[in-house]
């Protein structure tokens, strides 16, 4: 299991934030220390002189994963932090025309992940979006960002991304 930061890191690389030099505190390059704080890995601040422990049991708590979900959630929309970082909108991780929603999953899955999205992924998106895996989503526009950000979070939230 990644560490926070490996979690951080991987999840801003696969959705591909463009991030520039902090100008501000709310920027992203200075914000993503609180969120690493959040997820109990803000940097410099172990007081061992050991440094963060590497073994996968040591991050693998229910509150970790809790902080983890929603850094998901959070970067799915783009909603914080927000300034000084750019990204492709919600929808726009969707293929463009109309699509099936299991096919759908499973680009956004070969797109974050590079894997495809296997069947308890696309049961684990339909049932938190109330999409059947065989319905045609018509646009990325008809989806709308509030289906795609839940959908992004849970390719996220996929044990396959929080894997080493």
């Amino acid at each position: 299991m990644r560490s926070p930061g490996q979690d951080a890191i991987a999840t801003y690389r696969a959705m591909r934030v463009k991030v520039s030099k902090p100008k501000q505190s709310g920027d992203f390059g200075s914000a993503v220390n609180y969120v690493l704080d959040e997820m109990g890995q803000a940097p410099f601040m172990w007081p061992a002189p050991n440094g963060f422990p590497e073994p996968s049991v040591a991050w693998a708590s229910a509150g970790r994963m809790r902080s983890s979900w929603g850094m998901h959630h959070t970067t799915a929309g783009g909603w914080w932090p927000s300034k000084g970082m750019s990204r492709k909108q919600p929808r726009n991780y969707l293929p463009k025309g109309p699509v099936r929603f299991d096919d759908a999953v499973d680009s956004v899955s070969r797109s974050l992940l590079g894997r495809r999205a296997s069947a308890d992924l696309v049961k684990a998106a339909a049932l938190l979006i109330d999409y059947e895996p065989s319905a045609t989503i018509k646009s990325r526009e008809d989806f709308g960002d509030w289906r795609a950000v839940p959908l992004i979070a849970t390719v996220l939230n996929s044990p396959q991304h929080l894997r080493k």
